[in-house]
């Protein structure tokens, strides 16, 4: 079985042109011990600055 989640920005009130936040979850029917293994796509637009870019990953 293959499921696809998109991520949604949080709270973008509170956020700045130069700072951006997202998250995902998935659906409680889902349970993640029968999860095997996950892939994390990450697309990055091309920024006018040379910038960092920080992922963090909780589970």
């Amino acid at each position: 079985e293959t499921i696809i989640t998109m991520a949604t920005k949080h709270n973008p009130i509170a956020q700045d042109e130069l700072t951006s936040c997202c998250l995902f979850s998935l659906s409680p029917k889902i349970q993640p011990k029968n999860i095997l293994r996950a892939q994390l796509w990450v697309h990055l637009r091309p920024a006018n600055i040379v910038t960092s870019v920080f992922l963090q990953i909780s589970r």
